[in-house]
């Protein structure tokens, strides 16, 4: 899609190697950003990118939770399958902690996903709610 390689590019251009890897899932773009970066991710999505709205933000641990019932469970459990292997998503990671956000813009119609690996020792990334905050109501 056109207006997501544009809305990559731009990135690019005003991060530079700030940017780690990216990829597309159901077409949509998703990059990874260096965790120095995050916040200033957020400066440029909400400015330059015209991204006003931020949709979600959360952290995932890749590693896969432990076997229902534990190793000796058997295989005719009832429960969903659970992956054994850690795998780490879309443009990939280089731990098991991620952080990662969802902005879109309301009149241009484009949005990206952005995540950035997080350091196992402190698990802790810039706030975004300086560029993003919001009045909640009462």
């Amino acid at each position: 899609d056109a207006r997501h390689q544009e809305l990559v590019d731009r990135l690019d251009s005003e991060l530079g190697e700030a940017v780690l890897d990216r990829a597309s899932v159901f077409g949509m773009p998703v990059v990874r950003v260096r965790r120095i970066d995050w916040r200033a991710v957020a400066e440029v999505a909400k400015g330059s990118l015209e991204c006003d709205y931020l949709s979600f933000i959360s952290g995932i641990d890749w590693m896969p939770a432990p076997k229902e019932g534990g190793d000796d469970a058997g295989s005719d459990t009832s429960a969903p399958v659970q992956p054994t292997e850690t795998t780490y998503g879309a443009a990939g990671s280089e731990g098991r902690f991620q952080v990662f956000a969802r902005v879109q813009s309301t009149h241009r119609h484009w949005g990206i996903t952005v995540k950035a690996d997080v350091d196992d020792d402190s698990l802790l990334v810039q706030s975004w709610v300086p560029v993003y905050a919001t009045v909640l109501a009462r």
